[in-house]
């Protein structure tokens, strides 16, 4: 199993050549999108909101093993890092 960090919050798990995301991209999407990231059994874990500029705006976690849901965080990239506590 190899793990890569790829951008802010992105890491991917190559396991025998499959590329699994472990987490959404924080950048570089369409203006007012969003994203899922669903566990191994299409569960759906996070959904990420993209603002105008197709940077993250919204979290929200359905899932996690060590934490009581649903999580929701808010993305203030004048923040380091930008990425809010949960609430």
């Amino acid at each position: 199993m190899r793990y890569m960090s790829i951008g802010i919050g992105k890491v991917v798990i190559t396991v025998a050549g499959v590329v699994i995301e472990r987490s959404l991209p924080a950048t570089g999407q369409d203006p007012y999108s969003s994203k899922d990231l669903k566990d191994s059994d299409v569960e759906l874990r996070q959904r990420r909101y993209y603002g105008e500029d197709g940077r993250a705006e919204m979290d929200n976690q359905d899932s996690d093993n060590s934490h009581t849901f649903p999580l929701r965080h808010d993305w203030d990239w004048s923040q380091n890092p930008p990425r809010g506590k949960a609430y």
